[in-house]
């Protein structure tokens, strides 16, 4: 939609261009972009795309300090690379110009570069006036001024040069002009340096065009630029770039301007302000005392100072670390080395002085290790050797004398030995490492024991043994946002591109030890809008680099790739672990980078991911990349992360002796051989114990073992001859060992399956313990056959009966529902009209053949009628009706006796049998009996009513409800009986049956009394309903005595009657209060509009000499408006001044008149007068100073507000006085000026 409505702004501002005029124009140029209408360019002027972002358009931002029409680059996602072309300019060739706009943007950096050229397009603008990247100045607009000078007269085009990566931000320009260059430029970049308590050093770059008679430079404590008229504090020669200001005042905020002296009093522009606080008053140093010492050790120093100033001691110029305080400090010292030292008065401290410790050299010491590596918990002797004989050592840590030293070290350490000549005051320091070799981790041998028959292989193989090591980098707790990058897991936009760089000092610091590199991890606090990214891809390499020098990607040419491109998932928060595909080989020694890209899911959010600030940018990353990307945005904000890597070290075995390196285990184990599986294989019965030893490079070694039983097995047991009915299965065979298995011969063979059909032969069972099969031993199987009984073949039951009525002839008879197969029925099995089978076992086998035996069942129907039947509180069984031959109703479906016909009926089911030909139905009819009792009604059981009310006021809840006069007989009563203070009592009828028990329901009637109040009751002038008073509950006015409608509160009262009434339960009372109310007005006070006051000489007059009238309290205000709101009232003794309007007012008895008495002073007579021909103030009105000139001296001057209250007091005792109105807020304000018993009130106005 944006490219849609810039093309169309384009096509408009075409259109228009052609109809105007639009050749070449002369300076002075300007263009504010108001003549456009949003978003089209001015005509005459023109815009061109050259990336694949948005062009520029104009647009009302509303925001930055731009609030009119404005040039502007929107957002896009892609890269800018758009240029806007002012209109032809006609510029002569050798002629400067000044070219001046402002600029902004709204977050993120922008970059703009300006050029001009001989045609309005991108490739004829080659002259570059100023190229400004990283713009980002959201607080306000920034103005740029450039003077160039073309080479040549022609029409040239001035072109604005938007350019950024993509998904940056808005980019405004505005009030662009173009102007011959004023004949003097000015300098630009004013800086302060080298400050100090009363002198500083101002310092600038030089103006274009070097001016012929140097600079001038303006020093102020007031931030008012000075002007072309203003002298200048100082200046120097040309060509000199920098001057010294001093006899400033301590503590003190000073403004600095620099201007350009061309001579001939041409000058230009004042360039500043630059700001600058002069330090504190501090102390001073006086004298200083440098040291020497032999080889190193303690130096003592010493300083001295004003009186009352504190000496420090620095081990740095500037920062550092204090090392001492006071005219003497130590310092402990290696080499020649300078220490600082400063003087504070208080909380204000000196530059600091350098004072040299030299260190002269000392006999020389060499310390060694008889093995600087060794393995954990390894030791090593430490010595030392010197020419010097006389020396004598300590070792640290420890602090342990001699020249030699036994030590085990649980870590790398570096022990120090120091050498002491105490004859000579010399002392030295050798140092050596000792390194402690981790040992690799523990072997754990697969499986941890075996037990093996004789001569069967058995495989050994290692786990662990290794080197290894896990280092995490970074621990703040500080976490991105939602839409922050960098972060782990990007999900907000479509793609993540990230490099970071990790240097080997940290990773080494951290722990991790040369190796695979073989996981990293990110620390997450929120998943993001997607658990998962596809097309994850991690490439790991080496560089140089410590730190990103800009924002461009690094190559990742040789890069090897250790995950992906494959998706990868994550849990919503924790570490969350990435493990490489294929391992990264470090050499311990490089840096790293880690370059990371993947999809986003183009939603909301990012991860949280717990990162810790860097000193240097050493990540780059960005979102929405392409293949042609080759910049991102740097950063401090390094993700934490967490390496594991491991190193393999080199595994042995002993003894060699029956071990071999394959499966078959036929090729023997060379002892010292590196394998990280044998196979095992021994005909020796016994325990063997293998030991494998896993040995690092520097030979620490780990060891683990495993016990193998090498064993044999005998042959089970079992009865030779076995007997089965009829068939059998191997699973029927039997004999007693341990897991074992039948063949069909005594050797050789597959072992049968457990379904194997017998047959009358010899089968052969072997035994398995601990994995060794044994020999076989012979079973001889006879197989045994029993015949089917006999009995009728078809059997009749009546109605029902069991597998028990059942006939057959024969021995131990079983019944089954099928001829084979299936599970004997029990005798209680119920029968249907179906076949059954009898077997019989003899000898115990049973019949593999059958006798069928058909069944025929005789059954009688239920009875049928209606399953529900409702009777009205009660009845018996003869009441329930079912339609059958001879009925009984019986209490349950099945079983129990008939019930007699006089049985009390109850709210429960009961059952109906019919019999037909001497056979009662099996199944019964089930009817369901309800008895309707119907409950009294509900509801509140006492009622109020106000006064009265009849017997269609009251209520209960229920259905079809009827009152009665008594709890029980009686007649309903009528809707319109007239209710007394009594007890009525309500019924309810629901399905025609009318509730036995009534609801009580008591009615009160409630008459409410008129509420109290003071029959009569002033006010001030007016007043409304609501500040009326009556003495109730729910008080409510009304103009009448009965009647009407309630007065709402801010009804305006007059001088009247008005009534009150109060509300108590809901009853308002029927009479009302009266209340007669009176109005009190109070007359402002009297006196002259214009009065004239006199006062002894010397003296001022008062709101106290002003003559009025009043028989109340008179109080003054400044002006009309504070009167008659009753706000800001003069104090008692307030000065008044002639020409000036006061206004009164008057209370009595509280109440203040509502009109004002205005007076004027029109003079006060009796005060000494100025000489109006020897007074003199301006200017009036006044931005800043107020200058005061008289002729006698002018002994103070003070400034009031309209209210009369002092804001500002000078004494000058001088002629003339100036005072500083600059931080006063804009109005009117009376300034009284004094000279001796003169005086003078003038007005003045403040801009």
């Amino acid at each position: 939609m944006k490219k849609i409505t810039f093309v169309i702004a384009c096509m408009l501002a075409i259109m228009s261009a052609r109809a105007q005029d639009c050749t070449a124009v002369v300076v002075p140029y300007s263009e504010n972009f108001e003549s456009a209408t949003p978003p089209a360019l001015p005509v005459c002027t023109t815009g061109q795309n050259v990336g694949t972002g948005n062009n520029w358009t104009t647009s009302v931002p509303g925001s930055n300090g731009f609030t009119t029409n404005t040039l502007t680059y929107l957002y896009s996602l892609e890269a800018a690379n758009a240029w806007f072309y002012t209109k032809g300019l006609n510029l002569t060739g050798g002629t400067s110009y000044r070219l001046t706009y402002k600029y902004g943007n709204n977050g993120y950096a922008e970059n703009l570069k300006v050029a001009f050229g001989s045609a309005n397009n991108a490739a004829a603008m080659v002259t570059v006036l100023a190229d400004q990247p990283g713009i980002n100045n959201p607080d306000g607009p920034l103005t740029k001024t450039i003077d160039f000078t073309p080479a040549t007269t022609g029409t040239y085009y001035i072109g604005f040069n938007v350019y950024s990566i993509g998904n940056q931000n808005s980019l405004f320009i505005d009030d662009i002009t173009v102007n011959t260059s004023p004949a003097c430029i000015e300098p630009t970049a004013v800086t302060l340096s080298n400050t100090l308590e009363n002198a500083t050093t101002i310092s600038w770059t030089a103006a274009s065009v070097a001016p012929a008679s140097g600079y001038d430079y303006y020093i102020s404590t007031s931030a008012t630029a000075p002007t072309a008229g203003t002298t200048a504090t100082g200046s120097v020669a040309a060509g000199v770039l920098t001057a010294t200001a001093g006899s400033l005042t301590s503590s003190t905020d000073y403004y600095v301007w620099v201007r350009s002296n061309c001579g001939s009093s041409s000058y230009s522009e004042w360039t500043g302000p630059a700001v600058f606080t002069t330090q504190c008053d501090y102390g001073e140093i006086l004298t200083t005392t440098a040291a020497t010492i032999c080889g190193q050790g303690l130096s003592m120093l010493s300083a001295t100072a004003n009186d009352g100033a504190v000496i420090k001691w620095y081990n740095a110029a500037t920062g550092g670390n204090q090392i001492g305080q006071g005219p003497t400090a130590a310092a402990y010292v290696t080499q020649t080395t300078t220490v600082y030292v400063s003087a504070s008065n208080g909380d204000c401290e000196s530059p600091r002085q350098a004072v040299l410790v030299t260190v002269t050299p000392a006999t020389p010491i060499v310390a060694t290790a008889a093995n600087p590596n060794i393995c954990t918990g390894g030791t090593t002797t430490l010595s030392v050797t010197s020419t010097n004989t006389d020396y004598t050592y300590a070792w640290f840590p420890g602090n342990i004398a001699g020249a030699t030293l036994s030590v085990t070290p649980a870590v790398t350490t570096t022990y120090t030995v120091f050498a002491t000549d105490a004859a000579a005051n010399c002392s030295i320091a050798s140092s050596v490492t000792v390194t402690v070799n981790p040992i690799p981790s523990a072997i754990n041998i697969t499986p941890a024991t075996a037990a093996v028959c004789a001569q069967q292989a058995q495989a050994l193989s290692v786990v662990g043994g290794t080197l290894g090591g896990e280092a995490t980098i970074g621990t703040a707790t500080t976490l991105t946002g939602d839409y922050e990058i960098p972060t782990a897991f990007l999900n907000r936009y479509p793609n993540y591109w990230s490099q970071t760089i990790y240097t080997a000092a940290e990773l080494t610091a951290a722990g991790l030890t040369a190796g695979n590199i073989i996981s990293m991890a990110y620390n997450i606090a929120t998943p993001g809008s997607s658990n998962s990214n596809t097309a994850f891809t991690v490439k790991i390499g080496t560089t140089a680099s410590g730190s990103f020098a800009d924002n461009t990607y690094m190559a990742t040419t040789g890069f090897t790739t250790v995950f992906g491109p494959a998706t990868y998932s994550h849990s919503d928060s924790g570490w969350q672990v990435i493990t490489f595909s294929t391992p990264y080989a470090w050499d311990g020694v490089s840096n790293i980078i880690v370059d990371v890209k993947y999809n986003g899911v183009d939603q909301s959010t990012n991860s949280q991911t717990y990162y810790t600030e860097t000193a240097q940018n050493m990540v780059i990353s960005e979102y929405g990349y392409s293949a042609g990307t080759l910049n991102g945005s740097v950063s401090l904000k390094r993700p934490n992360v967490k390496f594991v890597s491991y190193l393999p070290t080199t595994v042995t075995w002993t003894p060699a002796e029956h071990l071999y390196t394959n499966a078959a285990a036929t090729t023997p184990y060379v002892a010292g051989t590196a394998a990280t599986t044998v196979y095992f294989r021994s005909a020796t019965v016994g325990t063997e114990t293998i030991t494998a030893t896993a040995t690092s490079s520097v030979g620490c070694t780990s060891t683990g073992t495993v016990s193998i039983a090498v064993s044999t097995t005998d042959a089970p047991t079992a009865t030779a001859t076995q007997s089965l009915c009829g068939s059998g299965t191997v699973a029927n065979l039997s004999a007693t060992g341990t897991n074992i298995q039948w063949y069909a011969a005594a050797t050789g063979g597959t072992a049968l399956t457990a379904d194997t059909a017998l047959t009358a032969t010899t089968y052969y069972a072997s035994q398995t313990v601990n994995g060794c099969e044994s020999p076989r031993v012979p079973v001889t199987i006879q197989l045994n056959v029993t015949d089917a009984p006999t009995g009728t073949a078809t059997q009749s039951v009546c109605g029902s009966g069991t597998v028990a009525n059942l006939t057959a002839t024969g021995t131990a008879i079983q019944w089954y529902a099928a001829a084979t197969g299936g599970t004997a029925l029990t005798a209680d099995t119920a029968l249907a009209a179906t076949t059954y089978y009898a077997s019989q076992t003899i000898n115990g086998c049973e019949s593999a053949v059958r006798f069928a035996v058909t069944v025929q069942l005789n059954v009688t129907d239920a009875p049928t009628g209606t399953a529900t039947q409702s009777f009205c509180i009660s009845g018996t069984v003869a009441n329930l009706t079912a339609t059958g031959t001879a009925i009984q109703w019986y209490a349950a479906a099945t079983g129990g006796t008939a019930l007699t016909a006089d049985t009390a009926l109850t709210a429960t089911t009961y059952y109906a049998s019919q019999t037909v030909n001497g056979c009662e139905s099996a199944v019964r009819f089930a009817v369901t009996v309800q008895l309707n009792v119907t409950d009294a009604p509900t509801g509140t059981a006492t009622q109020s009513f106000c006064i009265s009310g009849t017997v269609a006021n009251l209520t209960a809840t229920g259905t079809a409800i009827q009152w009665y006069a008594a709890a029980t007989g009686g007649t309903a009563l009528t809707a319109d009986t007239a209710l007394t203070a009594t007890t009525y009592y309500a019924s309810q009828t629901i399905n025609g049956c009318e509730s036995a028990v009534r609801f009580a329901v008591t009615v009160q009637l409630n008459v409410t009394d008129a509420p109290t109040a003071t029959a009569t009751q002033s006010f001030c002038s007016s007043g409304t309903v609501a500040n009326l008073t009556a003495t109730g509950t729910a008080i409510q006015w009304y103009a009448a005595a009965t009647g009407g409608t309630a007065l709402t509160a801010d009804t305006a009262i007059t001088a009247t009657t008005y009534y009150a009434s109060q509300t108590v339960n809901g009853c308002e009372s029927a009479v009302r209060t009266a209340v007669t109310v009176t109005l009190n007005n109070v007359a402002a006070p009297t006196g002259a509009a214009n009065q004239t006051i006199s006062v002894a000489g010397g003296d001022t007059a008062t709101l106290e000499d002003i003559v009025v009238t009043a028989t109340g309290t008179v109080t003054w205000y400044a002006t009309e408006a504070a009167a008659l709101a009753g706000e800001g009232a003069l104090p008692a003794g307030t000065v008044v001044t002639a020409g000036t309007t006061y206004y009164a007012t008057q209370t009595i008895n509280g109440c203040t008149s509502t009109a004002v008495l205005a007076v004027t002073i029109q003079a006060i007579l009796g005060n000494t007068d100025f000489d109006a021909h020897a007074f003199v103030y301006y200017p009036n009105p006044v931005s800043n100073v107020l200058t005061i000139e008289y002729s006698a001296n002018i002994t103070s001057v003070s400034v009031s507000n309209l209210l009369g209250q002092q804001i500002l007091s000078a004494k000058p005792n001088a002629t003339n006085a100036t005072i500083d109105m600059a931080n006063l807020a804009q109005g009117t304000y009376m300034v009284t000026v004094n000279a001796g018993a003169a005086t003078k009130v003038i007005k003045v106005v403040k801009n």
